[in-house]
């Protein structure tokens, strides 16, 4: 099977979790606030690499109560084998209670794992229908993979068109600039297969689907 690279980097990145967390007694009692800066921090990467049984305890309290941000911190754990025994297939499961309550980044991740059928079989409607979801919500590294989805025909019609349409969408999203630069790459090189007119029909769609915030994109 031919190797895609698929955009999960702002949160595949981080391999450091915090020590400082907050209160125990504020995560335990449901505080919402406290689970959230908890998972906050493991995704931005603060303190050192200790601390992983505390960190894991308390994120584990709050994917129990229902918190996404907690329960996508619990996922990346369980994928990265930090603190517990790496387990792809329970970390997808965190991933998808996650997606399904809406939180992009897990929804995208969620579509990676089945494009690459990393945890789960592959399956390319299914990460059509979860790239398409993080994407609604402007998730540009879901915008990006729907365009390689597209770009190759993976379990899908091949469609330059909706490819170079979804690039460009993500190019005017990704923050950095080097992932702006991905993305502006991906475009030219499908360009370079479009017609003239194809390149103006999916520039008109994707200033469309900008102006609708990404609800009227086909």
């Amino acid at each position: 099977m031919r190797r895609i690279l698929f955009i999960v980097f702002s949160v595949m990145t981080c391999t450091t979790v915090v020590t400082a967390a907050p209160p125990t007694f504020l995560i335990e009692h449901g505080h919402a606030r406290a689970q959230s800066s908890l998972a906050s921090q493991y995704f931005i990467g603060q303190g050192s690499s200790q601390g992983y049984e505390e960190l894991l305890k308390g994120l584990r309290m709050g994917a129990e109560q229902g918190h996404a941000m907690s329960q996508f911190g619990l996922g990346l754990m369980y994928e990265k084998g930090q603190g517990v025994t790496q387990d792809t297939q329970e970390a997808i499961k965190w991933y998808r209670k996650a997606a399904e309550q809406g939180y992009a980044k897990a929804q995208n991740l969620v579509g990676a794992m089945y494009a690459q059928g990393r945890g789960v079989p592959q399956n390319e409607l299914e990460a059509l229908k979860w790239f398409r979801k993080a994407a609604e919500q402007a998730d540009a590294e879901g915008q990006y993979n729907l365009g390689v989805l597209y770009r190759d025909g993976q379990g899908i019609p091949q469609d330059f068109i909706r490819a170079h349409m979804w690039y460009t969408v993500s190019a005017a999203t990704l923050s950095g600039v080097d992932l702006k630069r991905t993305a502006m790459k991906s475009r030219d090189d499908v360009a370079s297969r479009m017609t003239a007119a194809q390149i103006e029909k999916a520039n008109e769609m994707a200033r469309r689907c900008q102006e609708t915030k990404f609800m009227e994109c086909d």
